[in-house]
């Protein structure tokens, strides 16, 4: 025989060590290197492995989980657990063997790996030698996977204790929800938890796994809740059998149900592979998971395993008593009375109707206005003609007759220059009759020319004055002191032709004494006027200046027009209201505001629906 088997071998052994002392090594993978290291000395090799202890047997399966077995269905492991190694022939097929071997890896825990084989590759002894090898270096393997795992429990069960100190600290049935979405997400691993609540005898989605608010009109969710629903009507599911012998449910199974296979076609595009519905909260007489108050949705994608059973039944224990509390905390008087959808609705409309009649509240009117003085002064263009000078700026500060604005009139000065050459000429004429009666002895047709030459020389000069005071009128003059208000003034008014009465700008004196004019439209002025005549002193005007709509100012309404106005297509009625208090910012002449005056109280319902109320009104006197 060559013994070719030993250098195979002990390469195999080799790559073995290195695999088993790698952090990020599989079981199933070790497992399978360790069948082929032992396929060198062997044929038709299979290997098994288990944990006994002095109480119990533990089969440990190719995911490195373990599954409890009754010691008297295999009495090789117990044994072989206390005599190191044991050789016994296999009973279904007679020409094969199993070797049992054991590593003790604490005083109470020992490791058994069976190797069963056919036709061996080398000596009995040397079969068995090189099976302890490999089992030390499995069992050593398992040690510390079972290690880690024990430290991963102590820190589930550290969180899990962290968990139910939230869920009793909470508050409310959302609080607790959210605990158990997000915190138990974490500790079961790759998982999607969602919370369901029975309201009004349906399942709806409290919290959801890295959702701060579940979205209600998603695919997602109402799958989980028509899912949720189903399984739990139905009173079965179909079942995957776990390692730990648990029940779930394959999403691709329950495709094929036509109730739930919409639902879980949803769930299952999404990536999810299987999911649990485990009942929390009161259940009734008989039993029905169906009346469970509350449902835990556990989602499971790709190929996450599945969490430790023992662990999530603790978590759901642990999640029953706050959640109970809560809805027993919810069942008052008051929600039995109201444990429908419609009886809610009932109840909140009727409250609401009678909050609206009851209620009363501040009834304001809302009407535009603007700013003004009640000193200032608008000037006008004396006579028709051309802007020569402007000599003031926009907001600039004016003294009492300074010079505003220089105009020119070329027909006025035509005139001038025509009539100071006729009184040239009449006072020429009048002149030479005058030296010629001097001459001459007096003579009547003289005396007549020369009084009627003078008198017209009086009258041209009177005209004259009058023309040079119209050319004197073209120089504009401030009225009094104060602030001259026009935008823009050299490039509006500068070079420009005006018309006699145009508007040229505005001046408001050093004390402007400012006020509010309002215009009141027509349809809103019997609320005002029928408060007036009840309270004439008391009209409160809240006002907001609308280049600074975040402050708001109060004053009380002074004066109001007996006559309506025809204002751009409108009908209203001009207001006044002096400024009580100056707001705190610059103040213009026409500067917008938006007012609203107090016309006392009404009830909430009328000050809410006031213009569908006065809609309502016309339409029924239209067609009345």
């Amino acid at each position: 025989m060559s013994e070719s088997w030993l250098t195979e071998f002990e390469a195999q052994l080799q790559q073995l060590e290195r695999d088993a002392c790698a952090g990020e090594t599989l079981f199933a993978d070790l497992l399978k290197l360790a069948a082929s290291a032992l396929s060198t000395l062997g044929s038709d090799i299979a290997v098994e492995q288990w944990l006994v202890r002095p109480d119990s047997l533990e089969s440990i399966t190719a995911d490195g989980r373990t599954q409890a077995v009754k010691s008297e269905s295999q009495p090789g492991p117990v044994e072989a657990a206390g005599q190191g190694h044991l050789l016994q022939a296999r009973s279904d097929v007679v020409h094969h063997n199993r070797l049992y071997l054991s590593n003790r890896l604490a005083q109470q825990l020992t490791f058994v790996l069976a190797t069963d084989y056919g036709e061996l590759h080398c000596p009995q002894n040397s079969f068995t030698e090189g099976a302890r090898a490999v089992t030390d270096i499995v069992g050593t393997f398992v040690s510390r996977h079972l290690l880690s795992q024990y430290e991963a429990r102590i820190q589930s069960q550290a969180g899990l204790t962290e968990l139910v100190a939230g869920l009793h600290q909470s508050t409310s049935l959302q609080q607790a929800a959210n605990i158990i979405a997000q915190d138990g997400a974490a500790l079961l691993g790759h998982t999607r938890v969602t919370v369901l609540a029975k309201r009004d005898g349906r399942f709806r989605a409290e919290a959801i796994t890295g959702v701060n608010a579940p979205e209600l009109s998603s695919d997602s969710v109402r799958a989980l809740q028509s899912m949720a629903e189903r399984l739990l009507q139905k009173e079965q599911t179909v079942v995957e059998q776990s390692a730990g012998g648990t029940n779930w449910s394959p999403l691709a199974s329950l495709i094929a149900d036509p109730e739930l296979s919409e639902a879980a076609s949803c769930l299952h595009s999404q990536g999810a592979r299987v999911l649990r519905v485990a009942p929390l909260g009161r259940l009734n007489g008989n039993g029905d998971k169906g009346s469970a108050d509350a449902v835990v949705v556990i989602e499971l994608f790709d190929d996450s395993p599945l969490p430790d059973e023992a662990f999530l039944q603790q978590l759901l224990n642990a999640a029953e008593v706050p959640v109970q509390r809560h809805f027993d905390g919810q069942h008052t008087l008051l929600s039995r009375l109201v444990t429908t959808r419609r009886r809610r609705w009932l109840i909140g409309l009727g409250v609401t109707a009678l909050a609206l009649v009851v209620i009363p509240v501040d009834f304001e009117v809302e009407v535009p206005g603007k700013i003004l003085s009640a000193n200032q002064r608008h000037v006008f263009a004396p006579d028709d003609g051309t802007i020569d000078e402007v000599l003031f700026e926009n907001e600039s500060k004016v003294d009492s007759q300074a010079v505003l604005l220089r105009m020119s009139n070329a027909d006025l000065e035509l005139q001038l220059q025509q009539l100071q050459g006729e009184i040239e000429t009449t006072s020429s004429k009048l002149a030479a009759v005058r030296q010629q009666g001097i001459l001459n002895r007096p003579d009547a047709a003289l005396s007549g020319d020369e009084q009627h030459l003078d008198k017209h020389v009086k009258n041209l000069k009177q005209q004259r004055e009058l023309l040079t005071q119209q050319s004197a009128s073209l120089e504009i003059r401030a009225p009094f002191a104060g602030t001259v208000f026009r935008p823009d003034p050299q490039q509006e008014l500068h070079s420009r032709p005006v018309q006699r009465g145009q508007r040229l700008l505005e001046i408001v004196p050093e004390d402007p004494a400012w006020e509010l004019q309002l215009a009141i439209p027509g349809h809103l002025l019997s609320y005002v006027t029928t408060f007036r005549t009840r309270n004439p002193e008391s009209m409160r005007v809240r006002y907001m200046i609308r280049s600074t709509p975040e402050q708001d100012w109060e004053t009380q309404l002074s004066d109001l027009e007996n006559a309506v106005q025809v204002q751009d297509g409108a009908t209203v009625c001009h207001a006044t209201a002096k400024l009580i208090e100056l707001p705190d910012v610059a103040l213009r002449p026409g500067t917008s505001v938006t007012a609203r005056i107090s016309c006392g109280r009404r009830s909430l319902g009328f000050v809410v629906f006031r213009e569908v109320i006065e809609f309502w009104h016309q339409v029924r006197f239209a067609w009345l």
